[in-house]
């Protein structure tokens, strides 16, 4: 009976400690999602080869939430999702950047890690230098050009702050939880749920890349 009692109890704390998890992670996302008003301030579109190269420059891509975030050190994950849409009814050209800051408040120091299908890392202590390699890019591969003879090429962004405590903590509870329970909840923990709208890069044409 009292073995019973128990599974009962451990299987209520685990339900409620997913539901507490689950409720940080949406509201994370859906806070900081409200909080930010990125916008496009410089692009340049173009051919290199038949593969479709981005320059673009982001305007206020940290709220001031999660600067306070970063300034308190909690580690940031950042993705950008662009998405190219032709006049043809050819699938869409899709495609994904994320980066991963942190900053070590006690040396002083920040580091970025970014995937453009390659890693590059940034250390520095200045964080104008980090907000700068965060939001200024330049030679992005998209893909190929889809069929088509106009286009409209539009991005938006999630910026998600996570404490080292709670990364931890969840990871932790990731290892109990049994596969088919609430584990498919928090498989992207470190990715934001919930990102901006979609932002308009901007519209041309086929000619207009010659």
């Amino acid at each position: 009976m009292h073995t019973i009692r128990g599974k009962a109890e451990a299987s209520r704390r685990i339900v409620g400690i997913c539901a507490c998890l689950f409720f940080f992670v949406v509201f994370q996302g859906r806070s900081d999602a409200r909080d930010v008003a990125v916008s496009v301030a410089a692009k340049k579109v173009y051919l290199q080869a038949d593969t479709l190269k981005l320059n673009v420059e982001l305007d206020s891509l940290f709220s001031r939430r999660a600067l306070d975030a970063i300034a308190s050190g909690l580690i940031t994950s950042v993705v950008m999702e662009f998405r190219l849409d032709s006049d043809r009814k050819s699938k869409a050209l899709e495609y994904t950047l994320g980066m991963r800051l942190d900053h070590d408040i006690w040396e002083g120091r920040y580091r970025v890690v970014r995937n453009t299908g390659r890693l590059d890392t940034l250390q520095t202590a200045h964080f104008d230098t980090v907000r700068t390699f965060c939001s200024i890019l330049e030679g992005l591969t998209l893909g190929p050009l889809p069929d088509g003879s106009d286009f409209r090429l539009r991005l938006r962004v999630g910026v998600t702050p996570i404490s080292v405590e709670q990364e931890q903590r969840s990871r932790r509870w990731l290892n109990v939880l049994q596969k088919g329970s609430l584990l498919e909840l928090f498989i992207s923990l470190d990715r934001p749920t919930k990102r901006t709208p979609w932002i308009e890069v901007g519209q041309f044409s086929a000619e207009d890349l010659q």
